[in-house]
């Protein structure tokens, strides 16, 4: 699989240390612009498969039994689905959650709109990321207010 990486100077998530990415997979391209807290990813070349197209944070490191509540706002030009996820920063690159907490799919639109997901985690990782995919069309995409808070500490 070809993979691009670029590194994205945005705002760090509080009390979680890591760093934004962008990436790219099969010839797609992401081109992120920030804007006080707002990010925007101009999207193009996709080929129809949302993980073409990546927004990142991490490395962090996820426990068994952690609670992670995931809040943010975004919009579209075009309509479209997204999903947002945690899992391996690296390969595998599996869901470090089990099936049932899933955030699934959303659509978003044109009109600003709020999301907020909790998670517990199924698998411990030293190098987990949090995971917006958002690559399945050409498009011009924006996020705002992204949290990501760990809600229950494992014992």
């Amino acid at each position: 699989m070809n993979e691009k990486n670029s590194k994205v100077d945005y705002l760090e998530i509080e009390n979680i240390t890591g760093a934004w990415s962008v990436a790219e997979h099969c010839g797609g391209s992401t081109q992120a612009k920030i804007k006080d807290n707002e990010i925007k990813l101009m999207i193009g070349n996709a080929k129809g498969a949302n993980w073409h197209s990546e927004l990142r944070y991490g490395p962090f490191q996820v426990e068994e039994g952690d609670i992670y509540t995931v809040s943010f706002e975004t919009k579209a030009m075009v309509a479209y689905r997204f999903s947002v996820w945690l899992g391996q920063l690296d390969s595998p690159y599996a869901a470090l959650i089990a099936d049932a907490h899933h955030f699934g799919e959303a659509l978003a639109d044109c009109q600003w709109r709020s999301f907020r997901h909790e998670w517990v985690v199924a698998q411990s990782e030293a190098r987990a990321r949090l995971v917006f995919v958002v690559g399945p069309i050409d498009n011009v995409v924006e996020f705002r207010k992204i949290r990501l808070i760990k809600t229950i500490q494992s014992p």
